[in-house]
């Protein structure tokens, strides 16, 4: 059995650790919305250039291939600005400390000092879970975000390389 001192250690190693992943998932979120920002200017200029070059916009004089080439940059960007914006969908995460209902239990005299510390842990434990799974689906939209924002140049050099041979 656990001494008091041990299990005082406990529930603070474990509130630390459920404060780092609350602090993971905050700053994942921050990541999104930059990463969401660059895209959707780059995207959208990527795109507004295709438009301009494909209809003829201000008479550019570029050759119609080159539609192609920003296309292929756009549109990656523009898949990983929506990926970002999935990850920063609203979700449910577990805040680290406890409601005040918990307190008032666990001051409750009937209620031993072994079990209010054993509650606290499993209260804990299943936040923890709960904020695990979201970093989870956060961080693979961002994985893939980050493949898209990869991606589009590599697709537009591809598709240059591939104009300017056969034009």
């Amino acid at each position: 059995m656990l001494e008091r001192d041990d299990i005082r250690f406990a529930i603070d190693d474990a509130r630390r650790r459920h404060a780092a992943l609350v602090d993971l998932i905050n700053n994942s979120d921050r990541m999104a919305l930059g990463l969401m920002q660059l895209y959707v200017a780059l995207a959208s200029a990527a795109i507004s250039g295709t438009a301009a070059i494909y209809f003829g916009f201000g008479m550019t004089g570029s050759p119609g291939w080159l539609a192609w080439v920003l296309l292929s940059l756009g549109v990656p960007l523009a898949i990983g600005a929506a990926l970002c914006l999935a990850a920063l969908w609203p979700s449910n995460i577990n805040l680290p400390g406890q409601q005040m209902n918990f307190w008032q239990w666990a001051a409750h005299p009937d209620v031993a000092a072994e079990n209010a510390f054993n509650t606290l842990l499993s209260h804990i434990a299943e936040g923890h879970t709960r904020n695990e799974k979201i970093n989870r689906r956060v961080s693979r939209l961002m994985y893939a975000a980050k493949i898209c924002g990869a991606l589009g140049p590599l697709f537009a050099l591809a598709m240059f390389l591939y104009g300017a041979m056969t034009r």
